[in-house]
């Protein structure tokens, strides 16, 4: 039987045939999570509403000392604005990693992923996959999905840590049944080819066709090479199995505070 290969090139991480979705679609996620975790507090944060309604100098001018004073949500915003740049600071790498290690030591999920790319790409920090694998696992224990996701792929490539087709699936699989697409697409690679589980085309396609649905390119390719060698009943099977982890994907959401 003929293994799944799809050929690409990403700027994050480079694989030779998946990847995951762009730093900037990540962290625009990443952001919107931090400011939802704001919004949900009993007293707003005026800094995080201030960056909400794009007023960076008020919203800079509130984080510094909040994030001073050790508080992690801000320490990440912060961290974040150094990062990206242009609102409200210029960009610098230091000064993002600096903010985001000390939201990070206090357990803060989305900024020890953030501080695992920066790692991952050296930037502000020498390269370091080891440090990399670190902190995304920190931030995969709290259930931060696409920390989950790149968890799996450095599993499967054995980068930071040892190749490992059974942990890569695990950490897939914990981010797919998020709803994460990318790791929805590897996962559905994984059963496709055998790695790490049992071969098994029907749960390829089911979760193939979960990615394609949310406008994955890469999921729509594999989807379509698997489908050439399923039958007309197993087909029928994976779209079945598919509409059911999607109902229990969005139940899990609707429970989730």
């Amino acid at each position: 039987m003929d293994k799944v290969f799809i050929y690409w090139d990403d700027s994050n991480m480079v694989h030779p045939r998946r990847k995951q979705g762009s730093r900037i679609a990540a962290m625009s996620l990443v952001l919107a999570l931090a400011l939802a975790v704001s919004s949900a507090q009993a007293q707003p944060n005026p800094a995080f509403e201030a960056y909400k309604q794009g007023d960076y100098a008020t919203a800079l001018r509130e984080l510094q000392p909040s994030a001073e004073q050790g508080n992690a949500a801000t320490q990440f915003l912060l961290g974040h604005m150094y990062e990206t740049g242009g609102k409200g600071v210029s960009q610098n790498d230091g000064q993002a990693v600096f903010w985001y290690r000390k939201a990070a030591e206090q357990g803060f999920a989305l900024a020890q992923y953030s501080l695992g790319v920066m790692y991952e790409a050296g930037r502000g920090v020498l390269q370091d996959y080891g440090q990399a694998a670190t902190w995304f696992q920190k931030a995969a224990k709290q259930g931060e999905s696409q920390a989950q996701a790149i968890l799996g792929l450095m599993y499967d490539t054995g980068r930071g840590v040892p190749e490992d087709d059974g942990q890569a699936v695990v950490w897939y699989g914990k981010a797919a049944e998020q709803g994460n697409p990318g790791a929805q697409t590897l996962l559905g690679i994984m059963y496709a080819n055998g790695e790490g589980v049992p071969q098994d085309d029907v749960q390829g396609y089911a979760w193939l066709n979960l990615a394609a649905a949310q406008g994955h390119d890469e999921a729509k390719a594999a989807r379509t090479e698997i489908r050439q060698r399923m039958t007309r009943e197993q087909i029928a099977e994976g779209q079945k199995l598919s509409r059911e982890l999607a109902a229990q994907i969005e139940s899990q959401r609707e429970a989730t505070p």
